[in-house]
């Protein structure tokens, strides 16, 4: 089997598994804890100038900062949808 065929399979088992979490079992993504810690920056200010949050709080975790802002930024899918597949 080559590599391709073998990540592709890897992909396609992670998807099924979150499918199964998330619709057969009913597994709930909490997304309530991004405004409750500490260490991340204002969803709202995220949301409505994510550059200058990130240069003014740049003692917060920057990258992860930045990729919660690029997730709450973006109009294709729903913010929480979109964070319990990469976390789920």
């Amino acid at each position: 089997m080559s590599k391709f065929k073998q990540r592709l399979a890897l992909m396609a088992f992670f998807f099924v598994t979150r499918v199964f979490f998330i619709k057969i079992l009913g597994v709930n993504f909490e997304f309530e804890w991004v405004s409750k810690m500490w260490h991340f920056i204002d969803v709202q200010m995220l949301e409505k100038d994510l550059l200058t949050s990130l240069y003014y709080f740049h003692y917060q975790p920057p990258l992860f900062n930045l990729f919660l802002g690029v997730i709450l930024k973006q109009n294709f899918i729903n913010p929480v949808t979109l964070l319990q597949i990469i976390f789920g």
